[in-house]
């Protein structure tokens, strides 16, 4: 929804996730922002899990979120906010751009802000590029901000490389 008086655009503050429809679906929305009403914890255990998993030879223990474990949950919280249907796949397509203005602690709860800024026809797909604003719970000052691009196919044969949720 945008307000017609000043062009602002409406935050849709969901109690549940939304339902987005091919294409079609996203096209419709593009410009809006969406934020799933909770919030997801950071616990050390999972930090951990990341650590080993991505070798980082990061302060094990430590209580503050490895950047990368920030931006990795960009499609963990894209997903969180939409179910996406009409699609074969939807993949992780990359990041345009990124930033970690402020570091997020182990025990903070996050979410993001999530508006969808283009949809791009490319061959048999499309690209959705979304901008994600992650919230810390009880803070002004976002911990990340990114500009993601899903791909969506309409059937699951698909090139390239990826991810599904």
């Amino acid at each position: 929804m945008t307000d017609t008086q000043t062009g602002a655009v409406t935050l849709h503050v969901l109690a549940e996730k939304f339902a987005v429809r091919g294409r079609a679906g996203f096209q419709a929305n593009v410009g809006q922002e969406f934020v799933l009403d909770s919030w997801h914890l950071i616990t050390q255990e999972a930090i951990d899990a990341f650590e080993t998993a991505c070798e980082e030879p990061g302060a094990r223990g430590q209580p503050v979120v490895p950047g990368f474990m920030t931006l990795g949950l960009t499609v963990k919280l894209f997903f969180d906010t939409f179910d996406v249907q009409g699609f074969g796949s939807f993949l992780n397509y990359g990041v345009n751009r990124m930033r970690l203005p402020h570091p997020l602690m182990v025990g903070e709860r996050v979410r993001a802000r999530v508006k969808i800024m283009e949809v791009r026809e490319v061959s048999a797909a499309i690209d959705v590029v979304t901008q994600l604003v992650f919230e810390r719970d009880g803070a002004q000052k976002p911990v990340c901000w990114a500009e993601w691009i899903g791909r969506g196919y309409e059937t699951r044969t698909h090139p390239g490389q990826g991810c599904t949720p």
